[in-house]
């Protein structure tokens, strides 16, 4: 059990700016140790930060990202950042979890080739299982999708976190955390689902515990002291 839950700044300061865009990225590192951002595709294989499918909430505009050329989403959304230039300007600065919307083979080499190519390494997965923050210049990876991590895992030695969706009910969790262990060191939870003894379980199979999404300090401060290793916040200034 970790001694402290800390903060992961959801999609960057989002509260602050435009989520997943290089300004909320740029303010996150500023306030926290580690950040969470979101990955997917464009057509021709770049991968930009970027959390739904459509640019339709975020910018208005009902267009899917995975439809649109590098160029054609940079003509529409030009504040959607590459995944390389937010690592090679801010990689060095915090630790990353990177939450994974895409399994096409052609992005995941993608993804491979750009955090190896601005020097930064995925986290050993020591820090994930302990609850510490992770070391700044790594990356852990993150996605619901158990085959994606089971085959990232295997591939990359990566510290990976499964997705719990939303929806998901707390008895399916229950049931399935034994089997997370064998590809995976942590959970990220929804706030719904993280009772103490939800939490008490999990820590128990040595598996990290992180809450998602927290705005309030009173809730941060139970999830604490029910032992969470960390608490997604679209507020990082109201809870570091």
């Amino acid at each position: 059990m970790p001694e402290r839950s800390y903060p992961i700044a959801h999609r960057g300061c989002s509260r602050m700016h435009r989520e997943n865009t290089m300004e909320a990225l740029a303010a996150a590192v500023l306030r926290c140790d580690v950040v969470e951002l979101d990955v997917r595709a464009t057509s021709d294989c770049v991968l930009v930060c970027m959390h739904d499918r459509t640019l339709a909430r975020t910018h208005g505009q009902d267009v899917h990202v995975g439809r649109m050329t590098w160029d054609e989403l940079r003509e529409c959304a030009p504040d959607v950042p590459r995944l390389e230039d937010v690592l090679a300007h801010l990689g060095a600065d915090a630790g990353w979890i990177i939450d994974c919307k895409v399994s096409r083979p052609r992005a995941i080499d993608e993804l491979v080739r750009v955090v190896a190519s601005v020097g930064m390494s995925w986290d050993s997965s020591r820090q994930l299982r302990s609850g510490e923050p992770l070391a700044y210049r790594t990356a852990a990876f993150e996605s619901p999708d158990a085959g994606l991590l089971q085959a990232f895992r295997a591939r990359t030695g990566a510290g990976c976190l499964e997705l719990i969706r939303g929806s998901s009910p707390a008895a399916e969790l229950a049931l399935t955390a034994p089997f997370i262990t064998a590809y995976a060191q942590g959970v990220t939870i929804p706030d719904r689902l993280a009772t103490s003894r939800m939490l008490r379980m999990l820590s128990a199979l040595r598996l990290g515990t992180y809450v998602y999404t927290v705005n309030d300090q009173q809730r941060f401060d139970e999830l604490a002291e029910a032992g969470a290793s960390a608490v997604f916040t679209d507020d990082v200034p109201d809870i570091s």
